[in-house]
């Protein structure tokens, strides 16, 4: 058994996290704006609208996991 903090720098591993937050917050940001746009969603072939739905869940899920990272090194 080795323990896992002793392998990592827990700052730079942290740093790395919020940067990798702040990308997936954007990208949930932008999903959310597009969908949230009746245009978009009326106009768009139903399959991009489709594959927007799937992104967003994707990065909700990914915003998540990280968020549960930097919890777990917090």
């Amino acid at each position: 058994f080795i323990p896992m903090m002793e392998l990592i720098d827990r700052e730079k591993e942290l740093a790395r996290l919020n940067k990798e937050l702040t990308k997936a917050e954007k990208e949930l940001g932008m999903f959310t704006n597009q969908l949230n746009n009746p245009k978009f969603v009326e106009k768009a072939p139903a399959k991009l609208v489709e594959e927007t739905r799937a992104k967003l869940a994707a990065a909700q899920e990914k915003t998540a996991k990280i968020k549960e990272s930097i919890a777990a090194l917090g």
